[in-house]
């Protein structure tokens, strides 16, 4: 299990696991901090806030 990161990340949302997304790819070590267990972030459930993110 990894230890040191470079960077710690509240909030697994959309804005969180984006900025997550690139710095992985710049090989930077992350870590994300989400209150929810990953069930609820792989399957959420709609409440139409997505809209506002696509428009």
């Amino acid at each position: 299990m990894q230890t040191a990161y470079d960077i710690v990340i509240i909030g697994g949302g959309p804005a969180g696991l984006s900025f997550a997304c690139s710095m992985v790819e710049a090989d930077v070590k992350v870590l994300v901090v989400e209150k929810s267990n990953i069930d609820a972030i792989a399957n959420p459930q709609a409440d139409g806030r997505e809209i506002a993110l696509t428009h």
